[in-house]
């Protein structure tokens, strides 16, 4: 191989790996769907999820205190391509039984967190942390549910605004005729999300699976993983799916019975 060519691809090769190395900074966690649908029920989510450059695990607890409000909290932690992103969200809403199979449900949340940036490097494999930020998080999600006693589906659209507390640095590699700098990221950021979220098993437990595609809708330039794909396990306690509290969200009305 000549040494021109030799130096081309290992400049290549440096660039790749260095490219992608503490510039990503969001990329979107599971909206958390309940679809429950009566007074009293509790339910547990635990997962973990990936997309192109990301990786998370995530923790959701909800609460229904009457027919038609529950009260839900979530914790996620990502790793975003080298950097790491922590985060609480805490909020509450209102739920509505279509009929005793399906309803709809609409939540909004409050949540704060922490985004480390860190290097990577490549050749002494050690990383290095380079600052953090605060993150802000605000979100509010309607969606449509099917929740059977084997089976539930979710179908939902979240629109979620965060801001950063200090700008992201900016991130520039120079090595010969190789030169790249990633642009610093806006501080303010609205997001366009829908979810789509299956489960599968008994009425107390489910196994789960669920995509939620994020897609920037205002200006300004951040780089984001568009797509998370989790698998995980929800517990539901309390009333079971198909019996409800006398006075519920959805009652059948009794047949006539006709001399």
């Amino acid at each position: 191989m000549k040494p021109k060519t030799t130096q081309a691809l290992c400049t290549l090769l440096t660039g790749l790996f260095l490219s992608s190395c503490g510039s990503i900074y969001y990329a979107p966690n599971q909206p958390h769907m309940p679809m429950v649908k009566d007074k009293g029920v509790t339910k547990v989510n635990t997962s973990i999820g990936s997309g192109e450059v990301s990786s998370a695990f995530e923790l959701n607890a909800f609460h229904s205190v009457s027919n038609h409000a529950g009260m839900l909290g979530n914790f996620t932690s990502m790793s975003l391509d080298g950097n790491s992103l922590n985060t609480f969200d805490f909020g509450g809403g209102y739920f509505h039984a279509i009929d005793e199979s399906s309803g709809f449900e609409i939540y909004s949340t409050l949540g704060f967190g922490d985004l480390q940036l860190n290097e990577y490097d490549w050749w002494t494999g050690q990383t290095t942390r380079t600052g953090s930020t605060s993150v802000f998080r605000a979100s509010l999600q309607p969606d449509i549910f099917y929740a059977g006693k084997n089976v539930e589906v979710g179908l939902g659209v979240r629109l979620h605004y965060f801001s950063f507390g200090d700008l992201p640095s900016e991130y520039t590699y120079n090595s010969g005729n190789y030169y790249e700098t990633t642009p610093i990221a806006s501080k303010k950021h609205l997001m366009l999300e829908p979810t789509l979220k299956l489960g599968f098993g008994g009425q107390k437990v489910k196994a789960t699976i669920q995509g939620t595609y994020s897609n920037k809708i205002n200006s300004g330039y951040l780089r984001y993983d568009n797509l998370v794909i989790s698998i995980g396990i929800s517990m539901k306690f309390g009333m079971p799916n198909g019996q409800h509290h006398p006075g519920g969200n959805y009652r059948k009305q009794p047949d006539i019975i006709r001399e």
